[in-house]
């Protein structure tokens, strides 16, 4: 199911982040591979994106079909 939030944070060093959901309460972790498949190597905390949750092997929720929003 796709969700729409927005870019809580992100530490590009790092490669990694969370996505804030608009309507779920947890975050989604968001890796950098996901963003650049997405072809959204430069969008900044506070961007809008609409994502689907998808479950890691690790058991983390992570956010997947990354899109921009209003871009």
């Amino acid at each position: 199911m796709r969700e729409y939030g927005h870019l809580f944070s992100f530490d590009r060093s790092r490669g990694f982040g969370f996505v804030a959901s608009e309507t779920q309460p947890t975050q989604a972790f968001v890796h950098i591979r996901d963003l650049e498949k997405a072809g959204l190597e430069n969008v900044e905390v506070g961007d809008k994106l609409s994502f689907e949750r998808v479950k890691a092997p690790d058991g983390r929720t992570r956010a997947d079909f990354i899109q921009a929003v209003g871009w």
